[in-house]
């Protein structure tokens, strides 16, 4: 769609993300609240909204304009979006644990080219990487993470 008109597919798209993400963080303000939660329930969802809205803005200001070619779709984006379905299903039955390193080092190989360099920084990322998200929702926000099958 970078064919040289006036306002190319990015601005289009910061336009899109704008208007849902202003109507989502209008809808935060309707959450329930709670006396014994200072930060409340909206807290995190508007600062994820409210960096959507930055990334939109910098979208629309910044948009190509028609000089540049755009990259051609590459189906290997379904592979990752299809990784993500299957976590979000897998993550009850298989389990935290399980399933996490998994995921980030399958995802760290899929990124790069495979070479032993790349295998071990996998591994490394599989496992500390596991290890961080674990303490900050375990212990960081209160959250009891899936157990899947290790109970």
């Amino acid at each position: 769609m970078r064919d040289g008109s006036s306002f190319p597919f990015d601005r289009w798209l910061g336009v899109v993300l704008l208007v849902i993400g202003a109507g989502l963080f209008y809808d935060t303000f309707f959450f329930r609240t709670f006396d014994w939660d200072p930060v409340g329930m909206a807290f995190w969802p508007r600062v994820l909204l409210a960096t959507m809205g930055v990334v939109a803005i910098w979208h629309i200001v910044k948009g190509r304009v028609g000089a540049e070619v755009a990259e051609r779709f590459t189906p290997r984006a379904f592979v990752v979006f299809g990784g993500g379905v299957a976590y979000v299903f897998l993550l009850d039955t298989l389990g935290f644990f399980i399933l996490t390193p998994v995921a980030l080092f399958g995802y760290s190989l899929w990124l790069r080219p495979v070479s032993m360099r790349a295998i071990v920084s996998g591994g490394f990322v599989a496992v500390f990487g596991t290890g961080l998200v674990y303490a900050i929702f375990e212990y960081g926000m209160d959250v009891i993470l899936p157990r899947g099958i290790l109970g």
